[in-house]
């Protein structure tokens, strides 16, 4: 039976470690930032976004890391008459500017695998919960 009981947890700490974390630092951004967020989405060159109509998809989940202020995600989704056409992704942005003048946000990444990990700190990106694609060699 302790053999047993041992095996279980053994198990389930292993599972536990093979399951990606969830974004537990980071924090929903405020409506501010949520709209300044979509906004930098909507209009960067990044991935090509910008030359997606606006109505084919929308921006959804801004988060904001805890450990900088500066760093953020968001997720596009295709709306539902485009979803066979118009794959989601993800998007890191940097808030640009300094300590006492935050400026607008800027879209650096965008993508469905590895998002951020050659732009941005791996530790925010552990923040963020999109640091489990990221290759050790890529890291920042």
């Amino acid at each position: 039976m302790r053999a047993t009981s041992t095996a279980i947890a053994l198990a389930a700490g292993a599972v536990a470690l093979a399951i990606p974390a969830v974004a537990a630092g980071a924090r929903p951004a405020t409506p501010a930032e949520a709209r300044a967020m979509a906004v930098a989405v909507r209009t960067t060159p990044v991935a090509g976004i910008r030359s997606v109509p606006r109505d084919r998809y929308v921006v959804t989940r801004p988060r904001v890391s805890t450990l900088s202020r500066y760093w953020g995600i968001a997720s596009i989704v295709a709306r539902p008459a485009f979803r066979d056409t118009l794959e989601g992704a993800l998007v890191v942005l940097v808030r640009t500017g300094g300590p006492t003048a935050p400026g607008p946000w800027v879209a650096v990444d965008a993508g469905t695998s590895g998002v951020g990990c050659a732009v941005a700190p791996y530790r925010v990106l552990r923040d963020l919960g999109i640091a489990g694609e990221c290759p050790v060699g890529d890291r920042l």
